[in-house]
């Protein structure tokens, strides 16, 4: 009796209510916020090419699923005639448009509108409103319009005729399956037509029907007519031969519109107040409510309905624009928890854990308590014990154990329900209290292998101790960390899942060991966990676990290599930056992940591609929560959400079959403005195999679309450009490809496509792209490159080998000024060492005559002895020094003797054996046998080998050879020591007159000419002197000399006497025609320079500059002025610039003098005008020298002036004249001389007056300048003028005449005088050496 009274409690504890399980209509709106032109929608069609085209009051739209492109009445003489569209129907893959006042024709290709103006036999054009156009199984087109009555047009005959006699309103057109036409008119009701346009009875059923009014549309499916009478709908079954009519039973229907097949057993009815279904077996009306407009019409005006190819439903509206309602195929079971009238709730109802008992019922967890559901009558009931709280717990998680549920909740910890009894208990955190669970919010439940069941909270682990009906914490883990999920896999290995530190592994080892794995995220290690905020665990049935994070998808766990890993790559539908809330499997393998973003299926074939579901599939909404799914028994997944809960069976699951048309749409230049991008390549891109593009269009992009309408963001491309691609491209989140700055060339652009689950259409669209090469990369552009590359390299080779030569001559300008430095500090070195030889003699000599003055003549032979020693080594040196500047300047004579080459040798050893023994060094002289002879200078010689013996008893350490030897008819003597060896480097440089091997150990005193005396001597006597390193040390001085027997003879070099040493004096001049100024403010030094110039040229004298300005004034024949820089009243580069810039003495040539050596005085001085620029002290015959070669220079360039001046040539005046002032004075007389050179009366008064010049001041400076007098000047430039005249084949009397002469005798007798020919002769011989 108990056990019955707690049954009928438990019973009361449940209250039944019908689940709530609703199909969720998956509908999108196209309006004028998206891109329609107006949101009065009036017709829909989709043509052969599977474009959308939609009719509103105004204008056209052709919609891609992505775009839409609007067409409107234009003034364009191709446009489309008028905007407000009432039909449209498709003839020959040609669009026509029904409108207000005819109908237009679309054509693809040329993307533009014709008028259609075919008349009738009468010659009547259609020009009223159409209301509808029809295409019958014959190829005809029914016309219905306003105002002219029934149209037929054939096309096969492109002729037409009229109905209008008694039905001039016709609303509608409609063909049944057997060819039938019926027609809908205003006047006379229904009637029928047959295929041909011949009028027929109508049927018995709708004889009465057929004369009434009040109908507004036709429809014929599955053979059967529909039609409306005001609220009523009709269906004439003709096979039947009955008309069955359906009442809406009171709704509020309106006026029926249209109507069109919408599932297996039901239509889709259209009318003012809304859309409704019918549902033909029980022939019941239901509304279907469609989001609400933006006037917030509720259930607008339907127009039309239109179904596509893949079963996509088209509702046209008026103000709400285009309602689609896609053909759901992944249908999920959605189910959401009602609300009571004892206890209304608000809000939606969150799913959070699922359960399934041994009756096959689903418990379910929600933040409003606990319910049940069941499968099989889908109904709903919620649990409520008897003694539960009046309030309906936040359940978080569910834990079936035996006969009882542990439910886990927020804030109000753990209820222990006895499922049987309807009994409970409740365990809470209770800080008075020892061991009970760390919180009340609890996040996880779970029952180990061996019974242990396991609390995970917000703020740490624990375990039920049942023996004591209390919960021991699990340390481990962390005290402040929230457990989001534990799970046993098959190894018995416990994973414990936290939102902040990744995830534990608890291995029991033995009864009382366990060891604990840590595993969190690392940024250095890739095989680490992705993420430490774990939301869920699960293990696959091929023991792989899983988890699901907070904010990175989900990886999965290698027990072999304790590493983690994502998704294979190549998944192109990631999880990455999703909540992954809760992983199952299906049957298949395949896994089931439920995320803040729909709900994924990840095939167990990699090769697949992840699936994404969203709420256009009809799911709860997008937002699923952590842990809330469920595998049922019968294979079903269950998966809960903020709005209540889904149920999928995998199977069921079907993709959309269509495979949608791929097409090029557009080309777009986004670097470009809107109007330079308005190009002639035509909008119907899709109906194009090629384009050309100029090149500066060669950035662009491409739009493409697959025309799939069910989901058209998930539709998916694959492009590539040949060309320019290797390999395709995934596009995915796109449907464009862009390319920049491609070069001219061929390409191919390409692209695939596939509908929203991926199934792709084999056939690759493609379009053809050539961009044209611009002008620099033409074939005569490269002719061009051609030449300027061959010029540039020709140029940049010229300026290489000048660059080249400049380094050069820098190079050995470099080198000379280093061998300068060099030979100078050499020179100091001898002249350092010259002074130490000659000192040590002087010495000698002095102290003897000191002791001889004193008296002491005891020893007078041996004093005088001493002196007369030193005098003659100093005469030595004196001599060697005069003998080395003769061979110098190639003026040594030579004195060839015959002499015993032999006996030489030995008598220089003999001289100095004693020296050597003296120093202790051996000395072995090696003679030939025979006596050598040979002719020779015997004093060369001599000189040659006493400087090579004196240089070997300087540095030998212990002996000396001296060798002698014939050689390939040369005599070579050999002076060879054992002292310090010549480094390689300076084998050549000891025979350079002043250099000395410099050494620290061992410096020796010496001239440092002796070696490079010697090779002279060598080489006047045509032999050579050089020098190798012995092997055992010590070096060898070869001489070798060529020989020459008695018989022959040995060619001197040149003799001259002594006195040719120096230049002699040049003769003073006979005829001192030169006038030279002295400008200096010393006496002395001017009355030098005078005295000294006097001998050549006249002279006077000015003590500074300004006398020398005025007296310049007076005497006008001055040549040169030699001048002094540094001087009072006013210096010389004053004076300098003040003369140069006067042209009356400008042309006077102006010499320098100064003490300053820097570079800045010389430039100064140069810049100033002066032609020389000499450094005290200086020589007179420098500075005769100097002044003759500017008297010279004049001298050239009077010569110069003689041959050129006249002539085309440009003479180069710059070169002989320094003065500005002079050059720009020349060229404005030649340019006057040009400008009158065939008015015979120019003279000289008349070119002075041009000059503006007196004629003295004229006379006087063109004398100066050019050395001829200005008359014979301009008889010259004119005969000048006139040779290259007469070299240009000019007739004489053209010449003649041209160059200013009248008279041909005397221009004949100065042409010869000048020339030395007449002026035919001098032609005649220019001809021939042409």
């Amino acid at each position: 009796m108990k056990r019955l009274f707690l049954i009928l409690c438990f019973l009361i504890g449940i209250s039944g209510y019908p689940a709530t399980a609703a199909e969720i209509l998956s509908v999108r709106r196209l309006n004028v916020e998206n891109g329609l032109s107006y949101n009065t929608a009036t017709c829909c069609l989709q043509d052969s090419y599977g474009f959308i085209w939609i009719g509103t009051e105004n204008g056209l739209n052709r919609y891609d699923g992505c775009n839409n492109r609007i067409y409107r009445s234009s003034n364009h003489k191709h446009s489309l005639g008028n905007s407000h569209i009432k039909t449209l129907a498709e003839l020959d893959q040609e669009l026509w448009v029904g409108t207000e006042n005819g109908i237009y024709i679309y054509r693809h290709a040329s993307d533009d509108f014709s008028h259609f103006d075919i008349t009738t036999q009468f010659g009547v054009i259609i020009s009223s409103e159409i209301r509808k156009i029809v295409k019958t199984h014959n190829g005809l087109m029914w016309i219905a319009t306003i105002g002219q009555g029934l149209f037929i047009y054939n096309p096969q005959t492109n002729t037409m005729k009229q109905d209008c006699v008694w039905n001039s309103f016709i609303n509608d057109i409609c063909e049944d399956e057997d060819g039938r036409v019926y027609v809908l008119s205003r006047q006379k009701g229904l009637m029928i037509y047959d295929e041909d346009g011949n009028r027929k009875p109508a049927d018995t059923p709708l004889a009465e029907i057929a004369e009434g009014t009040g109908i507004n549309f036709l429809q014929c499916i599955g053979g059967n007519l529909w039609f409306n009478q005001g609220s009523k709908l009709y269906c004439y079954q003709k096979l039947l031969g009955k008309t069955e009519v359906y009442e809406t039973n009171g709704k509020r229907f309106g006026t029926i519109f249209c109507l069109i097949k919408y599932r297996e057993k039901s239509l889709l009815i259209g009318t003012d107040k809304g859309i409704f279904a019918l549902q033909l077996p029980q022939c019941t009306f239901e509304e279907i409510n469609l989001p609400t407009s933006f006037l917030n019409i509720k259930q607008p005006h339907i127009n039309d309905l239109m179904c596509d190819n893949e079963g996509n439903f088209w509702i046209m509206t008026n103000y709400n624009g285009v309602e689609i309602i896609n053909n759901q195929l992944k249908r999920f079971e959605f189910y959401t928890i009602p609300t009571t009238n004892t206890q209304p709730e608000t809000g939606r109802t969150e799913i959070r854990a699922f359960y399934e008992d041994n009756q096959k019922k689903i418990w379910l967890g929600t933040d409003k308590g606990l319910w049940i559901f069941d499968p099989a009558s889908k109904n709903l009931e919620e649990y409520r014990p008897e003694n539960m709280p009046p309030h309906r717990p936040d359940i978080c998680c569910l834990l079936p154990s035996k006969e009882e549920l542990w439910i886990g909740t927020y804030k109000e910890g753990i209820y222990r329900l006895n499922m049987n009894t309807g009994k409970w208990k409740n365990y809470r955190h209770s800080q008075q209290t020892p061991h009970t669970i760390p919180s009340n919010d609890v996040l996880s439940l779970y029952q180990g292998h061996d019974g242990t069941i396991y609390v995970g909270t917000n703020i740490g682990l624990c375990r039920y101790r049942a023996e004591t009906d209390n919960f021991l914490p699990i340390i481990q883990v962390g005290a402040m960390t929230a457990v989001t999920d534990i799970l046993e896999d098959s190894h018995q290995h416990l994973w414990i899942a936290t939102s902040n530190s990744g995830v534990f592994k608890m291995i029991n080892l033995n009864a009382e060991s366990t060891v604990w794995n840590h595993y969190k995220k690392t940024n250095q290690n890739t095989n680490s966990i992705i993420s430490n905020s774990i939301t869920s665990l699960f293990e696959d049935k091929d023991d792989r676990m899983w988890f699901g994070t907070n904010e990175s998808g989900i990886c999965r766990f290698s027990e072999a290599t304790g590493h983690f890993s994502t998704l294979l790559p190549g998944s192109r539908t990631p999880l990455t930056g999703n909540m992954a809330c809760a992983i199952r499997q299906d049957r298949d393998g395949d896994l089931w992940v439920s995320s803040n973003n729909g709900i994924y299926q990840i095939p167990q074939d990699n090769r697949k591609d992840i699936r994404q579901f969203t709420m256009n599939d009809g799911l709860q909404s997008n937002q699923f929560l952590p842990k809330a799914s469920l595998l049922s028994s019968d294979n079903k997944l269950y998966f809960g959400g903020i709005n209540g809960f889904n149920i999928l069976t995998p199977e069921d699951i079907k993709n959309n079959p269509y495979i949608p048309p791929v097409y090029i749409m557009e080309i777009g230049f986004p670097h470009m403005s809107d109007k330079e991008g308005q190009t002639d390549f035509g909008n119907a891109l899709y109906m194009r195999k090629e384009i050309r593009l100029p090149y500066e269009y060669n950035t662009f992009s491409l739009r493409f679309v697959a025309l799939s309408y069910e989901e058209p963001l998930k539709n998916q491309y694959k492009y590539r450009l040949k060309g320019a691609d290797k390999e395709w491209i995934a596009n995915t989140s796109s449907h464009s490809a862009s390319y920049t700055h491609l070069p001219p060339g061929e390409y191919e652009f390409q692209v695939k496509g596939a509908n929203n689950d991926g199934l792709w259409n084999d056939r690759t669209a493609s379009l053809r792209i050539v961009i044209t090469p611009p002008w620099w990369l033409s074939i005569p552009a490269y002719i061009a490159y051609a030449l300027a590359l061959f010029f540039i390299i020709g140029y940049i080779t010229y300026r290489w080998r000048l660059h080249i030569k400049r380094k050069y001559h820098q190079m050995m300008e470099d080198f000379r000024i280093t061998q300068d430095k060099e030979i100078y500090k050499q020179k100091i070195n001898f002249f350092i060492n010259l002074v130490h030889e000659i000192r040590t003699p002087l010495s000698l000599i002095c102290l003897p005559l000191e002791k001889l003055r004193d008296g002491k003549i005891e020893e007078h032979d041996k004093h005088l002895t001493l002196i007369e020693k030193n005098v003659s080594y100093l005469l030595e040196i004196t001599n060697q020094l005069l003998d080395f500047q003769k061979i110098e300047n190639k003026k040594m004579k030579l004195d060839l003797k015959r002499h015993d080459i032999n006996a030489i040798i030995k008598d220089i050893a003999e001289q100095f054996k004693d020296a050597a023994s003296i120093k202790g060094l051996k000395l072995s002289v090696s003679l030939p046998a025979p006596e050598m002879e040979a002719i020779v200078d015997n004093d060369i010689i001599r000189k040659i080998m006493v400087n090579l013996m004196s240089n070997a008893l300087k540095y030998a350490a212990s002996m000396i050879e001296l060798s002698l030897k014939e050689s390939d008819g040369h005599i070579v003597i050999c002076v060879s020591n054992d002292g310090p060896r010549i480094p390689e480097g300076q084998k050549e440089k000891i025979f350079q007159i002043f250099y000395q091997i410099p050494d620290d150990k061992k410096q020796m005193p010496g001239t440092g000419i002796g070696l490079a005396f010697s090779k002279s001597l060598a080489e006047s006597h045509q032999g050579t002197l050089s020098v190798e390193n012995l092997p055992s040390g010590g070096c060898s001085f070869i001489l070798s000399l060529p020989l020459k027997r008695a018989t022959e003879k040995l060619p001197e070099t040149e003799s001259h006497p002594e006195s040719e040493g120096l230049e002699p004096d040049l003769p003073p001049a006979e005829n001192k025609r030169h006038t030279v100024l002295i400008v200096e403010d010393n006496i002395e030094l001017q009355n030098e320079i005078g005295e000294a110039l006097e001998q050549w040229y006249k002279v006077y004298t000015a003590g500074n500059g300004k006398e020398a300005l005025e007296k310049l004034e007076t005497n006008d024949a001055t040549d040169v002025i030699v001048s002094d820089v540094m001087m009072p009243e006013m210096d010389g580069i004053e004076m300098c610039r003040h003369i140069k810039t006067n042209l009356t003495y400008s042309h006077i040539p102006i010499i320098l003098l100064t003490a300053k050596t820097n570079l800045e005085s010389k430039t100064e001085g140069m810049e100033n005008g002066a032609e020389v620029y000499m450094e005290k002290p200086f020589s007179i015959k420098q500075l005769h020298n100097q002044i003759e070669n500017l008297l010279k220079l004049r001298l050239a360039f009077h010569e110069l002036m003689l041959r050129s001046a006249g002539t085309t040539h440009e003479t180069p005046i710059s070169e002989y004249i320094q003065s500005e002032c002079d050059i720009t004075f020349m060229k404005e007389v030649d340019a006057t001389l040009t400008k009158h050179l065939d008015e015979e009366s120019f003279s000289v008064d008349n070119l002075a007056d041009a000059m503006n010049m007196s004629r003295t001041n004229f006379y006087r400076k063109l004398k100066m300048l050019t050395g001829m007098a200005p008359n014979i000047y301009i008889k010259n430039f004119r005969l000048n003028q006139a040779a290259e005249l007469l070299a240009q084949n000019m007739r004489i009397n053209e010449v003649m005449l041209r160059v200013g002469f009248m008279a041909p005798s005397y221009f004949a007798k100065c042409f010869k005088a000048k020339f030395g020919k007449l002026p035919k002769e001098y032609q005649n011989t220019i001809n021939k050496q042409e």
